[in-house]
């Protein structure tokens, strides 16, 4: 009999999310699958994604695969390449490349190529991560524009708090005033999850929806809409009656302040369950919320049974999924939604349900 932890990926679910993505905005759709595909899977959810516009991740090894796999739309690099030596693979697999760095411009005009790649070229609006400063755009743009290795541009930038109070609105400004005559009329990708929802109206050309395709959101009000497609479940493997006054895991700093019935979940850090959340997090134990005690271990975590009426030890324990929130873990942990759905380890097993 195996270890009850898995995960289970419901691609139905994910399908209404990118219908939610794409029925936002007027744009095409860029799903993100970065980080294996965000925890979930690239493979196990390439039945929903390949039916969006176009796909972005960072490794060249996974859009290789793809390509192999028979994927003919267009595959964006987010990073886009860091050597000469990649620069033909992008040409032989027809892979699109995120241009944010003068390194790359100069390796991609001086390269010798079967055939011209397609390009989004990056604006630093404002993140201050990767892209090129407002004064040097318009120039990469037409040092770019000329050369006989580039067939396409797509003009992108990326919003920095379109989930935040700040807005977009400041980053939306820098970007358009960039766009000099000669780039008015160039395709834009501005748009992320948060950009999405909150602002469709400014994602341009091409969506990047990436979080709210695997159903977390975000920002708070966003999760209303969107549907989990991640669930981390386990179950109670053994029952511990626990005297007031005694204590319960590593520490001994949860004391019972009244005599408890605790269940012994086989799920812990080792599996990617955060380490550092409180005692009251909660769980799902079937249709009831149980509070955890005590430290999370590796392999183990306990949650006080005393208020709950009498269960199969079989039932369902819910760490996070439908029903409980990730965006709630998350939180009891001082983290995000994205930590906790990238962090599950390799060990837990998958299931998926499939469309």
């Amino acid at each position: 009999m195996p270890r009850p932890t898995k995960i289970i990926i419901d691609l139905k679910a994910m399908r209404k999310n990118l219908e939610i993505a794409r029925g936002s905005a007027n744009a095409k759709v860029i799903a993100v699958v970065k980080a294996n595909a965000y925890g979930h899977g690239l493979d196990r959810v390439l039945p929903v994604v390949e039916q969006a516009d176009a796909l972005a991740l960072l490794e060249i090894d996974r859009a290789i695969e793809l390509r192999q796999a028979g994927f003919v739309k267009p595959i964006i690099l987010l990073e886009g390449f860091f050597d000469p030596n990649e620069i033909s693979i992008f040409s032989r697999k027809n892979l699109t490349a995120v241009i944010h760095h003068k390194d790359q411009v100069d390796m991609l005009v001086s390269a010798n190529l079967e055939k011209p790649i397609g390009i989004f070229l990056k604006m630093n609006s404002g993140m201050n991560r990767l892209g090129f400063s407002i004064e040097d755009f318009d120039k990469m743009y037409q040092t770019l524009l000329i050369s006989k290795n580039v067939n396409s541009i797509v003009a992108m930038t990326h919003f920095a708090d379109a989930d935040g109070e700040k807005g977009i609105e400041w980053q939306l400004k820098r970007f358009k005033a960039a766009k000099t005559a000669a780039l008015r009329n160039v395709e834009t990708s501005m748009g992320n999850s948060a950009t999405i929802l909150k602002y469709p109206e400014a994602v341009g050309d091409w969506s990047r929806p990436g979080i709210m395709l695997y159903g977390a959101a975000p920002f708070p009000a966003a999760g209303q809409s969107l549907f989990p497609v991640m669930s981390l479940i386990s179950e109670i493997i053994s029952t511990q009656i626990v005297d007031k006054g005694q204590t319960i895991g590593y520490g001994c700093d949860y004391i019972c302040e009244k005599k408890m019935l605790v269940g012994i979940v086989a799920c812990g850090y080792g599996d990617g369950y955060p380490r550092n959340v409180i005692s009251g997090t909660p769980v799902m134990i079937g249709k009831f919320k149980a509070p955890i005690v005590g430290r999370i271990s590796m392999d183990l975590l306990a949650v006080d049974l005393s208020n709950l009426p009498r269960l199969d030890q079989k039932t369902v324990v819910t760490m996070w999924g439908d029903g409980l929130p990730v965006e709630s873990i998350a939180k009891a942990a001082k983290t995000i939604s994205y930590d906790l759905l990238c962090r599950v380890s390799n060990r837990v097993p998958a299931r998926v349900l499939s469309l």
